[in-house]
């Protein structure tokens, strides 16, 4: 199989080349970066799978700074919703399938329950706009298509860790117990967040097994709130500092976040919890 990943240097985009690298040695892969490749540039994206002639296209190029996107409104509708549909249309013309990984922030956090795939988006940010967006593109352009929404994802291909990388939520806060400082974590938004090591693997699945086009949520199990990972955090590191529980409204965020954007894995096989997915991560860290 040949496999064709947009994004190359981002901590997703790393852990599928590894994944396939690892697992399907056999596979051929091309990741080319966001400075090598332009999402946005639909001549260059055609030409590019099309030469490589992929069997899957797997788009995690995003612009996903949540608060710089309420600024950058342009830059992120481009790449985020014009730049899932170009790489999508150009996997299709290419006779390709195509994943694009989405976000459970497509939802307004009023359900007091997980979301399901079924549940209609009602976005709250410009970043969450511009998914919602490119999932309607996507699936427009090519219904056969699956749309993998996650959320906070963590992975060893992130931040400093990976050229260029912005670092995560894992690794912010393990950086702040380790200097033993005090923290104030936002502990009225329900969230799981996801590993990439178990993330990918589903991923992947829903191409071997070829499962139907459509929308697919795929995170680890369980739920809990950023407050109560930072808390467990610096617990397994041993941190002195205390961590500190504020709401949504004290952080004043420019952009506004679902206070619940958990999702539920109907359609899949349900992933670790998040507890074991976060004490794995961190092994490999401390």
């Amino acid at each position: 199989m040949k496999i064709f990943i947009c994004g190359g240097a981002g901590q997703l985009a790393s852990e599928f080349a590894d994944f396939f690298k690892t697992h399907h040695p056999e596979d051929a892969v091309r990741a080319p970066t966001y400075e090598e490749l332009d999402v946005t540039k639909s001549k260059e994206v055609q030409a590019e799978i099309a030469d490589f002639r992929p069997d899957l296209v797997i788009n995690t190029a995003a612009y996903h700074k949540v608060d710089e996107c309420e600024t950058q409104i342009e830059r992120t509708f481009l790449v985020n919703a014009f730049g899932g549909f170009v790489v999508a249309n150009a996997a299709r013309e290419a006779g390709a399938k195509s994943m694009y990984i989405s976000t459970g922030f497509v939802f307004d956090g009023s359900k007091s329950v997980p979301y399901e795939e079924s549940d209609s988006p009602n976005p709250l940010s410009i970043y969450a706009h511009s998914k919602a967006l490119a999932e309607k593109l996507i699936l427009a352009c090519d219904p056969a298509a699956w749309i993998v929404r996650t959320n906070g994802l963590f992975g060893r291909f992130s931040g400093k860790h990976t050229k260029g990388g912005a670092g995560n939520f894992i690794d912010f806060v393990l950086t702040k117990a380790q200097s033993g400082e005090d923290l104030d974590m936002v502990a009225d938004q329900r969230i799981t967040p996801t590993f990439t090591a178990d993330l990918v693997p589903a991923c992947v699945a829903l191409a071997l097994e070829q499962a139907p086009g459509g929308i697919y949520h795929l995170t680890n199990s369980g739920e809990t709130s950023w407050f109560e990972v930072a808390k467990k955090i610096y617990e397994i590191a041993g941190a002195e500092g205390t961590v500190r529980p504020i709401t949504s409204e004290q952080r004043n965020a420019p952009a506004r976040r679902p206070k619940n954007a958990l999702l539920t894995n109907i359609k899949r096989p349900v992933l670790p919890r998040w507890e074991d997915a976060l004490t794995r991560y961190l092994a490999g860290r401390l």
